[in-house]
């Protein structure tokens, strides 16, 4: 009876650790191929601003988290002064 067990366990195992050594979805791979050839938009690299980025600028002016986390980060910095 335990041998019969251990056997059934070991067929699923198997059995469910097949997809495992599947290869790759070929369909999948060529069709995304050849929908990027036939027609996917060119994007032309520019860079992309961030939020943060403008306000270190000075084009957009700080908002009330910004000047609490440049207060935190001050009272850290001076925290990190007094232990040296």
């Amino acid at each position: 009876m335990n041998k019969l067990i251990t056997t059934f366990i070991g067929a699923v195992i198997a059995t469910a650790s097949v997809s495992a050594f599947a290869g790759p979805d070929w369909y999948v791979i060529e069709k995304a191929r050849k929908a990027k050839q036939m027609g996917a938009p060119m994007v032309s690299a520019q860079p992309v601003a961030s939020p943060q980025a403008a306000r270190l600028q000075g084009s957009v002016r700080p908002t009330e988290q910004d000047t609490a986390n440049a207060a935190m980060m001050k009272e850290c910095a001076g925290m990190m002064q007094k232990r040296n």
